[in-house]
């Protein structure tokens, strides 16, 4: 009599999964795509009397370090102050543009 047993090879531990793999991706793209969005509100939306754009630079970096996203070879003090320029700048109808924009300059 023989029996209809499969043998599964057993993952390797060490390896990392294809899941986990595309689990990092996703979460490293949300959390860019949190942190652009954080910059463009606080600087388009004025939360406070004063000092949006300084208040939504900071957030904007805060949240990347939090997250460990943070390249400060690519974000330069100068390529944020442009950046935070530009989305303060930039006509309210451009939203999709401007977040593609902060996250073309995240990219590694």
């Amino acid at each position: 009599m023989t029996s209809n047993v499969a043998i599964v090879p057993t993952p390797d531990a060490s390896a990392p999964s294809t899941a986990a793999a595309a689990s990092k991706i996703s979460e490293a793209k949300e959390s860019e795509e949190k942190a652009a969005h954080l910059l463009y509100f606080m600087v388009k939306n004025h939360p406070f009397v004063d000092g949006n754009k300084r208040s939504g630079a900071l957030a904007f970096v805060w949240f990347l370090k939090k997250a460990r996203r943070l390249n400060i070879a690519r974000l330069t003090p100068e390529a944020l102050t442009a950046l935070t320029l530009l989305v303060a700048e930039s006509n309210s109808k451009d939203k999709e543009r401007m977040i593609g924009l902060i996250l073309l300059l995240l990219k590694k």
